[in-house]
């Protein structure tokens, strides 16, 4: 259908069988001492298999606490740089030059701190998702409220496109099309370094601010709406 499919590669270490009941900590530290390198390299021969490019999005939001890759699970922006650096050489080593490398801080305060550099990224990605009631303070805020502060980071003035990775609004009250529709038209008019956005199209999303339900449904009515991006 001529996509080119992403990976969003989340780092759970409890995956594996042998660190099954264990604590998920410190992960980036055992990625730079070799303890996954086998993995690694077998994933990076399948997606060179591909023989096409793929977008990689590699341990997303490594400045939320909500992941076991955060400094809640005793990583550093220093382990998180030096391990994505060390996954990509890799992957690089093993002739996957097919794989596009999308990096995606959560808050654009911690953003400079996580880059790996502009030799390591290849996309930047940015998450643009309206909680509304579900949101730590309750409020709903448009997409353009949500990815300004990322526009004005120097980041942006880095040359590498930008996409949201994540887009969407709780389905719950009546206005997901409407705010998909104003955050379209803010990409179209505002935003120009934004090249690409995926719906976050799920209906059971179990990470919710401060547990205010047990699941979040981001489910779009209608994925046609993208089709306002074109032109």
């Amino acid at each position: 259908n001529h996509s080119t499919p992403m990976i969003t590669w989340e780092p759970w270490q409890n995956l594996f069988k042998n660190n099954a009941g264990q604590k998920d900590e410190q992960v980036f530290h055992h990625i730079l001492e070799g303890r996954y390198d086998g993995y690694i390299t077998r994933i990076a021969g399948q997606l060179r298999a591909l023989n096409r490019p793929v977008f990689l999005r590699f341990a997303h939001e490594a400045d939320n606490s909500f992941y076991p890759w955060s400094a809640k699970g005793g990583n550093t922006p220093e382990d998180f740089k030096a391990a994505w650096k060390y996954v990509h050489d890799l992957f690089i080593a093993h002739g996957a030059w097919n794989v596009v490398w999308v990096w995606n801080p959560w808050k654009p305060s911690a953003a400079a701190a996580y880059f790996p550099g502009k030799d390591y990224v290849d996309w930047i990605s940015i998450t643009g998702l309206n909680y509304g009631r579900y949101s730590p303070d309750g409020n709903s805020y448009s997409f353009k409220q949500l990815y300004t502060p990322f526009h004005r980071l120097n980041l942006s003035q880095l040359g590498i496109p930008v996409m949201i990775a994540d887009m969407g609004a709780v389905n719950d009250d009546g206005t997901q099309t409407a705010w998909l529709q104003a955050g379209i038209e803010s990409i179209k008019h505002d935003f120009s370094e934004v090249k690409a956005v995926v719906l976050f199209n799920s209906a059971f999303d179990k990470n919710v601010p401060n547990h205010k339900a047990d699941i979040i449904n981001w489910q779009q009515d209608s994925l046609g709406i993208l089709s306002g991006l074109a032109g």
